[in-house]
């Protein structure tokens, strides 16, 4: 996976700026925080297993996510959970709490 400095020259070079911040934000609370802005806009980025299937899931920081609704709008079955930490390290690169939503 790209390090931030690899997505911050691939953005650039797009005409997109990327805004960094000292403090950690691990939650979407908490980089709304460090924004200065509302849960709600921040894009949130959520890793499920649905069965077996992995499914990433880009929302706003402050929506709760239904399981029920999660299988209905994808056609997966399967119980829906998280994944485990070491799991999300290696199906998107990123530490949970750092998976970028692009």
């Amino acid at each position: 996976m790209p390090d931030i400095e690899e997505v911050k020259i691939y953005l650039a070079t797009r005409g997109i700026e990327i805004w960094q911040y000292d403090q950690p934000s691990p939650t979407a609370d908490l980089a709304a925080v460090a924004v200065g802005c509302s849960a709600a806009e921040i894009a949130k980025t959520l890793l499920f297993y649905v069965g077996d299937r992995p499914l990433v899931v880009v929302t706003c920081g402050d929506m709760k996510i239904k399981s029920s609704l999660l299988k209905k709008e994808t056609g997966y079955s399967g119980k829906v959970k998280l994944p485990l930490f070491d799991d999300v390290k290696a199906l998107t690169g990123y530490a949970p709490g750092g998976v970028c939503p692009f």
